[in-house]
Protein backbone atom coordinates (compact mmCIF):
# COMPACT_ATOMS: atom_id res chain seq x y z
CA UNK A 1 0.00 0.00 0.00
CA UNK A 2 1.22 3.91 -0.15
CA UNK A 3 2.14 6.10 1.62
CA UNK A 4 -0.70 8.23 3.46
CA UNK A 5 0.50 11.71 3.65
CA UNK A 6 -1.19 12.41 6.70
CA UNK A 7 0.16 9.25 8.87
CA UNK A 8 3.23 9.16 7.13
CA UNK A 9 2.56 5.39 7.14
CA UNK A 10 2.75 2.87 4.13
CA UNK A 11 -0.84 0.47 5.06
CA UNK A 12 0.41 -3.14 4.95
CA UNK A 13 -1.21 -4.87 2.35
CA UNK A 14 -1.34 -8.69 3.22
CA UNK A 15 -4.02 -10.10 3.33
CA UNK A 16 -24.75 -12.15 15.42
CA UNK A 17 -24.97 -13.08 18.82
CA UNK A 18 -22.77 -12.33 21.63
CA UNK A 19 -22.97 -12.95 25.09
CA UNK A 20 -24.95 -15.17 23.30
CA UNK A 21 -23.31 -11.43 21.99
CA UNK A 22 -20.50 -13.58 21.55
CA UNK A 23 -21.80 -16.59 20.44
CA UNK A 24 -21.66 -15.43 17.07
CA UNK A 25 -19.12 -13.17 16.80
CA UNK A 26 -17.07 -16.06 19.30
CA UNK A 27 -18.17 -19.41 18.81
CA UNK A 28 -16.59 -20.96 21.61
CA UNK A 29 -13.34 -18.85 22.43
CA UNK A 30 -11.38 -20.31 19.70
CA UNK A 31 -10.89 -17.83 16.41
CA UNK A 32 -11.51 -14.84 13.42
CA UNK A 33 -12.14 -13.22 9.50
CA UNK A 34 -13.92 -9.63 7.80
CA UNK A 35 -16.11 -6.92 5.67
CA UNK A 36 -19.19 -3.96 5.17
CA UNK A 37 -22.89 -2.96 3.56
CA UNK A 38 -24.89 -0.51 1.53
CA UNK A 39 -28.14 -1.46 0.63
CA UNK A 40 -29.51 -1.64 -3.12
CA UNK A 41 -33.16 -1.67 -0.79
CA UNK A 42 -32.58 0.61 1.64
CA UNK A 43 -30.71 4.18 1.25
CA UNK A 44 -26.93 4.23 2.49
CA UNK A 45 -27.55 7.69 4.36
CA UNK A 46 -26.85 7.61 8.23
CA UNK A 47 -29.84 7.25 9.69
CA UNK A 48 -31.02 8.90 13.11
CA UNK A 49 -31.77 6.55 16.51
CA UNK A 50 -32.44 7.36 19.64
CA UNK A 51 -29.80 9.25 21.81
CA UNK A 52 -29.62 6.00 24.42
CA UNK A 53 -29.21 3.91 21.35
CA UNK A 54 -26.39 5.35 19.42
CA UNK A 55 -23.47 4.22 22.44
CA UNK A 56 -24.05 0.70 23.61
CA UNK A 57 -21.85 -0.14 27.25
CA UNK A 58 -20.51 -3.49 26.38
CA UNK A 59 -20.18 -5.61 28.95
CA UNK A 60 -15.88 -6.68 29.71
CA UNK A 61 -16.09 -9.66 27.79
CA UNK A 62 -17.70 -8.49 24.45
CA UNK A 63 -14.72 -6.68 23.09
CA UNK A 64 -11.70 -9.10 21.72
CA UNK A 65 -7.81 -7.54 21.87
CA UNK A 66 -5.18 -8.99 20.12
CA UNK A 67 -2.57 -8.30 17.56
CA UNK A 68 -0.94 -8.42 14.34
CA UNK A 69 2.36 -10.85 15.06
CA UNK A 70 5.37 -9.16 13.27
CA UNK A 71 8.98 -9.46 13.11
CA UNK A 72 11.26 -7.25 15.75
CA UNK A 73 13.39 -6.49 12.97
CA UNK A 74 12.99 -5.70 8.55
CA UNK A 75 13.11 -8.74 7.17
CA UNK A 76 13.13 -11.49 10.15
CA UNK A 77 12.81 -14.60 8.66
CA UNK A 78 10.40 -15.85 11.83
CA UNK A 79 7.68 -17.99 11.28
CA UNK A 80 4.20 -16.54 11.87
CA UNK A 81 3.52 -19.05 14.81
CA UNK A 82 7.16 -17.86 16.02
CA UNK A 83 6.12 -13.99 16.14
CA UNK A 84 2.90 -14.84 17.48
CA UNK A 85 4.55 -17.01 20.57
CA UNK A 86 7.18 -14.46 21.18
CA UNK A 87 4.81 -11.45 21.25
CA UNK A 88 2.48 -13.34 23.34
CA UNK A 89 4.65 -13.91 25.78
CA UNK A 90 5.23 -9.71 26.33
CA UNK A 91 1.54 -8.99 25.73
CA UNK A 92 -0.43 -11.24 26.73
CA UNK A 93 -2.40 -14.56 25.42
CA UNK A 94 -4.55 -12.48 22.58
CA UNK A 95 -7.97 -13.28 22.43
CA UNK A 96 -7.86 -12.24 18.07
CA UNK A 97 -5.03 -12.00 16.02
CA UNK A 98 -4.68 -11.03 12.34
CA UNK A 99 -3.12 -12.68 9.46
CA UNK A 100 -2.40 -11.53 6.23
CA UNK A 101 -2.45 -12.99 2.88
CA UNK A 102 -0.26 -11.42 0.45
CA UNK A 103 -2.63 -12.82 -2.21
CA UNK A 104 -5.34 -15.49 -2.46
CA UNK A 105 -5.67 -18.00 0.52
CA UNK A 106 -4.73 -21.55 -0.72
CA UNK A 107 -7.26 -24.49 -0.98
CA UNK A 108 -7.35 -25.01 2.75
CA UNK A 109 -7.73 -22.83 5.97
CA UNK A 110 -6.25 -25.91 7.55
CA UNK A 111 -2.20 -25.81 8.39
CA UNK A 112 -2.00 -22.21 7.27
CA UNK A 113 -1.03 -19.31 9.40
CA UNK A 114 -4.36 -18.18 10.26
CA UNK A 115 -5.30 -21.63 11.78
CA UNK A 116 -3.98 -21.53 15.29
CA UNK A 117 -4.46 -19.72 18.11
CA UNK A 118 -7.46 -17.74 19.23
CA UNK A 119 -10.06 -16.54 16.79
CA UNK A 120 -8.58 -14.87 13.90
CA UNK A 121 -9.00 -11.76 11.66
CA UNK A 122 -8.04 -12.91 7.73
CA UNK A 123 -7.21 -10.84 4.90
CA UNK A 124 -6.75 -11.54 1.23
CA UNK A 125 -6.45 -9.81 -2.21
CA UNK A 126 -7.25 -10.73 -5.66
CA UNK A 127 -8.03 -8.50 -9.20
CA UNK A 128 -11.87 -8.02 -8.45
CA UNK A 129 -12.12 -8.42 -12.26
CA UNK A 130 -10.64 -12.01 -11.79
CA UNK A 131 -12.86 -12.20 -9.08
CA UNK A 132 -16.03 -11.45 -10.64
CA UNK A 133 -15.45 -14.09 -14.17
CA UNK A 134 -15.08 -16.60 -11.17
CA UNK A 135 -11.58 -17.55 -12.40
CA UNK A 136 -10.86 -18.48 -8.54
CA UNK A 137 -14.84 -20.09 -7.88
CA UNK A 138 -13.62 -23.15 -7.18
CA UNK A 139 -10.31 -22.25 -4.70
CA UNK A 140 -12.72 -20.13 -2.68
CA UNK A 141 -15.05 -22.23 -1.86
CA UNK A 142 -12.52 -24.93 -0.79
CA UNK A 143 -10.89 -22.16 1.39
CA UNK A 144 -14.49 -21.18 2.98
CA UNK A 145 -15.64 -24.68 3.02
CA UNK A 146 -12.60 -26.13 5.12
CA UNK A 147 -12.80 -23.26 8.27
CA UNK A 148 -13.73 -25.23 11.02
CA UNK A 149 -17.35 -24.39 12.47
CA UNK A 150 -16.12 -23.80 15.64
CA UNK A 151 -13.79 -21.05 14.61
CA UNK A 152 -15.00 -17.11 14.61
CA UNK A 153 -13.12 -15.84 11.43
CA UNK A 154 -14.22 -12.12 10.20
CA UNK A 155 -12.57 -12.17 6.71
CA UNK A 156 -11.91 -9.31 4.58
CA UNK A 157 -11.30 -8.97 0.76
CA UNK A 158 -8.32 -6.51 -0.22
CA UNK A 159 -8.22 -4.47 3.04
CA UNK A 160 -7.98 -0.19 2.64
CA UNK A 161 -8.66 -0.41 -1.54
CA UNK A 162 -8.80 3.81 -1.23
CA UNK A 163 -5.23 4.29 -2.29
CA UNK A 164 -5.84 1.41 -5.21
CA UNK A 165 -9.16 2.75 -6.65
CA UNK A 166 -7.58 6.24 -6.28
CA UNK A 167 -4.60 4.97 -8.36
CA UNK A 168 -6.31 3.70 -11.17
CA UNK A 169 -5.82 -0.14 -10.12
CA UNK A 170 -9.27 -1.11 -10.35
CA UNK A 171 -12.48 1.33 -9.83
CA UNK A 172 -15.22 1.62 -6.59
CA UNK A 173 -17.27 -0.72 -8.99
CA UNK A 174 -15.21 -3.13 -9.63
CA UNK A 175 -14.60 -3.85 -5.85
CA UNK A 176 -17.90 -3.78 -4.99
CA UNK A 177 -17.98 -6.07 -7.91
CA UNK A 178 -16.03 -8.58 -6.39
CA UNK A 179 -17.12 -8.12 -3.26
CA UNK A 180 -20.83 -9.22 -4.06
CA UNK A 181 -19.37 -12.29 -5.99
CA UNK A 182 -17.35 -13.46 -2.57
CA UNK A 183 -20.54 -12.76 -0.68
CA UNK A 184 -22.37 -15.12 -3.06
CA UNK A 185 -19.44 -17.77 -2.41
CA UNK A 186 -19.36 -17.62 1.07
CA UNK A 187 -21.40 -20.11 3.17
CA UNK A 188 -23.64 -18.82 5.31
CA UNK A 189 -22.40 -19.83 8.84
CA UNK A 190 -22.60 -17.81 11.97
CA UNK A 191 -18.52 -17.98 12.88
CA UNK A 192 -17.74 -16.27 9.18
CA UNK A 193 -18.10 -12.45 9.81
CA UNK A 194 -17.61 -10.73 6.40
CA UNK A 195 -15.66 -7.66 7.17
CA UNK A 196 -14.76 -4.62 5.27
CA UNK A 197 -11.87 -2.68 6.10
CA UNK A 198 -10.93 0.89 5.40
CA UNK A 199 -8.89 3.60 6.68
CA UNK A 200 -10.24 6.08 9.27
CA UNK A 201 -8.11 9.09 7.27
CA UNK A 202 -10.65 8.17 4.34
CA UNK A 203 -13.62 10.03 7.01
CA UNK A 204 -11.50 13.10 6.86
CA UNK A 205 -10.59 13.40 2.56
CA UNK A 206 -13.50 14.79 0.95
CA UNK A 207 -13.18 13.47 -1.83
CA UNK A 208 -13.98 9.95 -0.45
CA UNK A 209 -17.31 8.49 0.09
CA UNK A 210 -17.56 5.45 2.75
CA UNK A 211 -20.90 4.54 0.67
CA UNK A 212 -18.70 4.22 -2.55
CA UNK A 213 -17.03 0.67 -1.20
CA UNK A 214 -20.06 -0.66 0.79
CA UNK A 215 -21.98 -3.46 -0.58
CA UNK A 216 -25.22 -5.26 1.19
CA UNK A 217 -24.47 -8.05 3.17
CA UNK A 218 -21.61 -7.05 5.15
CA UNK A 219 -21.41 -7.85 8.63
CA UNK A 220 -18.83 -5.74 10.24
CA UNK A 221 -17.02 -2.07 9.14
CA UNK A 222 -13.39 -2.30 10.72
CA UNK A 223 -11.26 -0.01 10.77
CA UNK A 224 -7.55 0.94 10.12
CA UNK A 225 -7.09 3.86 12.80
CA UNK A 226 -3.40 5.10 14.01
CA UNK A 227 -3.07 7.73 16.51
CA UNK A 228 -1.51 10.81 14.19
CA UNK A 229 0.19 14.38 14.80
CA UNK A 230 -3.86 15.06 12.60
CA UNK A 231 -6.28 12.98 14.90
CA UNK A 232 -3.90 13.92 18.41
CA UNK A 233 -6.56 11.85 20.58
CA UNK A 234 -8.06 9.04 21.32
CA UNK A 235 -11.51 10.66 20.31
CA UNK A 236 -9.92 11.89 17.34
CA UNK A 237 -8.64 8.78 16.38
CA UNK A 238 -11.64 6.65 16.78
CA UNK A 239 -15.00 8.29 17.72
CA UNK A 240 -16.01 8.79 14.33
CA UNK A 241 -15.42 5.76 12.78
CA UNK A 242 -17.28 4.13 15.43
CA UNK A 243 -20.18 6.15 14.67
CA UNK A 244 -20.14 5.71 10.90
CA UNK A 245 -20.32 1.85 11.69
CA UNK A 246 -23.13 1.86 13.84
CA UNK A 247 -24.88 3.98 11.69
CA UNK A 248 -24.78 1.89 8.50
CA UNK A 249 -26.18 -0.96 10.76
CA UNK A 250 -22.53 -2.98 10.51
CA UNK A 251 -20.41 -3.84 13.61
CA UNK A 252 -17.65 -2.37 14.46
CA UNK A 253 -14.20 -3.30 14.90
CA UNK A 254 -10.81 -1.93 14.98
CA UNK A 255 -8.46 -4.12 12.51
CA UNK A 256 -5.08 -2.26 12.85
CA UNK A 257 -4.03 0.21 15.40
CA UNK A 258 -0.82 2.09 16.50
CA UNK A 259 0.89 5.76 17.28
CA UNK A 260 2.88 7.09 14.43
CA UNK A 261 6.63 8.33 14.50
CA UNK A 262 5.28 11.69 13.40
CA UNK A 263 3.05 11.71 16.12
CA UNK A 264 6.02 11.42 18.68
CA UNK A 265 9.07 13.36 16.88
CA UNK A 266 8.87 15.95 19.88
CA UNK A 267 7.76 13.65 22.41
CA UNK A 268 8.62 10.25 24.49
CA UNK A 269 6.81 7.67 22.42
CA UNK A 270 6.88 5.44 25.50
CA UNK A 271 4.53 8.29 27.38
CA UNK A 272 2.39 9.03 24.44
CA UNK A 273 1.68 5.16 23.65
CA UNK A 274 0.76 4.59 27.11
CA UNK A 275 -1.58 6.78 27.27
CA UNK A 276 -3.29 6.31 23.92
CA UNK A 277 -3.46 2.32 25.03
CA UNK A 278 -5.03 3.42 28.15
CA UNK A 279 -7.47 5.44 26.59
CA UNK A 280 -8.18 2.96 24.06
CA UNK A 281 -9.43 -0.32 25.76
CA UNK A 282 -12.13 1.30 27.92
CA UNK A 283 -12.91 3.52 24.30
CA UNK A 284 -13.49 0.76 22.04
CA UNK A 285 -15.30 -1.38 24.71
CA UNK A 286 -17.90 1.14 25.10
CA UNK A 287 -18.46 1.03 21.39
CA UNK A 288 -18.83 -2.36 21.66
CA UNK A 289 -15.82 -3.23 18.74
CA UNK A 290 -15.88 -6.96 18.19
CA UNK A 291 -12.20 -7.04 18.00
CA UNK A 292 -9.18 -4.55 18.44
CA UNK A 293 -6.03 -5.59 17.14
CA UNK A 294 -2.55 -3.62 17.55
CA UNK A 295 -0.24 -3.45 14.56
CA UNK A 296 2.59 -5.21 16.64
CA UNK A 297 5.14 -5.13 13.36
CA UNK A 298 8.06 -3.32 12.34
CA UNK A 299 8.48 -2.64 8.85
CA UNK A 300 10.40 -0.62 5.90
CA UNK A 301 8.02 2.08 6.98
CA UNK A 302 8.44 2.08 10.72
CA UNK A 303 8.26 0.70 13.67
CA UNK A 304 4.41 0.33 15.18
CA UNK A 305 5.19 -2.29 18.19
CA UNK A 306 4.15 -1.47 21.63
CA UNK A 307 6.64 -4.04 22.94
CA UNK A 308 9.63 -2.39 23.43
CA UNK A 309 8.04 -0.10 25.89
CA UNK A 310 7.28 -1.20 29.07
CA UNK A 311 4.87 1.76 30.16
CA UNK A 312 2.00 0.44 27.39
CA UNK A 313 2.44 -3.16 27.61
CA UNK A 314 1.77 -3.05 31.46
CA UNK A 315 -1.26 -0.92 30.36
CA UNK A 316 -2.51 -3.21 27.91
CA UNK A 317 -2.03 -6.43 30.10
CA UNK A 318 -3.94 -4.41 32.90
CA UNK A 319 -6.18 -3.21 30.61
CA UNK A 320 -7.55 -6.07 28.76
CA UNK A 321 -6.87 -9.13 31.65
CA UNK A 322 -10.07 -10.43 32.47
CA UNK A 323 -11.46 -9.43 29.52
CA UNK A 324 -12.26 -11.86 26.37
CA UNK A 325 -9.07 -11.51 25.11
CA UNK A 326 -7.63 -13.90 27.85
CA UNK A 327 -5.80 -10.85 29.10
CA UNK A 328 -2.36 -10.42 30.50
CA UNK A 329 -2.35 -14.07 32.82
CA UNK A 330 -5.06 -16.11 30.30
CA UNK A 331 -7.91 -15.72 33.10
CA UNK A 332 -11.48 -14.86 31.52
CA UNK A 333 -13.56 -12.53 34.38
CA UNK A 334 -17.57 -13.12 34.04
CA UNK A 335 -19.25 -9.87 32.66
CA UNK A 336 -19.84 -7.03 35.10
CA UNK A 337 -21.41 -4.53 33.53
CA UNK A 338 -24.83 -4.29 32.63
CA UNK A 339 -26.08 -1.26 31.97
CA UNK A 340 -28.21 0.26 28.96
CA UNK A 341 -27.12 -1.92 26.62
CA UNK A 342 -26.13 -6.10 28.17
CA UNK A 343 -26.31 -7.48 24.86
CA UNK A 344 -24.18 -5.00 22.24
CA UNK A 345 -27.29 -4.61 20.12
CA UNK A 346 -27.45 -0.78 19.94
CA UNK A 347 -30.68 -0.87 21.48
CA UNK A 348 -31.70 -0.13 25.21
CA UNK A 349 -33.35 -2.74 27.11
CA UNK A 350 -35.69 -0.30 28.09
CA UNK A 351 -36.64 -0.18 24.66
CA UNK A 352 -36.10 -4.10 24.07
CA UNK A 353 -38.36 -4.77 26.76
CA UNK A 354 -41.22 -2.16 26.77
CA UNK A 355 -41.46 -1.46 23.01
CA UNK A 356 -39.86 -4.51 20.43
CA UNK A 357 -40.55 -7.16 22.49
CA UNK A 358 -37.02 -8.54 21.93
CA UNK A 359 -34.61 -10.29 24.55
CA UNK A 360 -32.15 -7.08 25.66
CA UNK A 361 -29.73 -10.42 26.53
CA UNK A 362 -29.81 -11.49 22.81
CA UNK A 363 -28.04 -9.72 20.07
CA UNK A 364 -30.28 -11.28 18.14
CA UNK A 365 -33.42 -12.52 19.49
CA UNK A 366 -34.30 -14.23 16.20
CA UNK A 367 -31.58 -16.04 14.92
CA UNK A 368 -31.60 -15.00 11.39
CA UNK A 369 -28.07 -13.91 11.79
CA UNK A 370 -28.82 -9.92 11.97
CA UNK A 371 -28.05 -8.40 15.24
CA UNK A 372 -31.30 -6.48 16.33
CA UNK A 373 -30.26 -3.20 16.49
CA UNK A 374 -29.63 -3.67 12.26
CA UNK A 375 -32.86 -4.98 11.78
CA UNK A 376 -34.92 -2.30 13.87
CA UNK A 377 -32.70 0.83 12.93
CA UNK A 378 -31.56 0.08 9.63
CA UNK A 379 -33.48 -2.62 7.57
CA UNK A 380 -36.66 -1.75 9.30
CA UNK A 381 -37.20 -6.07 9.62
CA UNK A 382 -38.68 -7.79 12.32
CA UNK A 383 -36.52 -8.75 14.98
CA UNK A 384 -38.38 -11.77 16.41
CA UNK A 385 -38.87 -13.15 12.90
CA UNK A 386 -36.23 -14.36 11.00
CA UNK A 387 -38.11 -14.48 7.87
CA UNK A 388 -40.37 -11.38 8.03
CA UNK A 389 -42.16 -11.37 5.03
CA UNK A 390 -42.65 -15.19 5.31
CA UNK A 391 -41.69 -16.40 1.56
CA UNK A 392 -39.24 -18.73 3.34
CA UNK A 393 -36.06 -17.18 2.77
CA UNK A 394 -34.59 -15.70 6.36
CA UNK A 395 -33.64 -12.04 6.56
CA UNK A 396 -30.01 -12.24 6.36
CA UNK A 397 -29.99 -14.50 3.38
CA UNK A 398 -32.43 -12.20 1.48
CA UNK A 399 -30.32 -9.09 2.36
CA UNK A 400 -26.86 -11.15 0.95
CA UNK A 401 -28.74 -12.16 -1.98
CA UNK A 402 -29.72 -8.13 -2.26
CA UNK A 403 -33.67 -8.89 -1.93
CA UNK A 404 -35.83 -6.65 0.27
CA UNK A 405 -36.38 -9.08 3.20
CA UNK A 406 -39.70 -7.03 3.82
CA UNK A 407 -41.82 -7.80 0.60
CA UNK A 408 -42.83 -11.44 -0.75
CA UNK A 409 -41.36 -13.45 -3.29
Amino acid sequence: MSTNHTTGRSPLMIATPLPRALRRALVPAVAVTTVALASSVLSTAPVSAPADDLRPVASTSDTLFGFTPGGTSIGSRATVREDYDRISKKLGTPGVYRYFHTGLPGTSFKGSGADFGPPVVVSFKASPTELVAGKHDSRLRSWFRSIPSNRTVWWSYYHEPEDNIERGEFTAKQYRAAWRHLLRLAPERANLRATMILMQWTLDKPSRSVDDYLVPGLDVLAWDAYLTGYTKTTKGTLDQAARVSRRRGLGYAVAEVSVTAERTANANRAKVMEKFVSELIPSTRSDGAEFVTWFEVNKDDGDWRMAPYDAPVTAWRAGTRGSASGGGDGQTQQPTRVRRDPDGDWLSTRRERRHLGTDPRSRDTDGDGLHDGREVRRLKTDPTRADTDGDGMNDRREVRRERDPLRWG
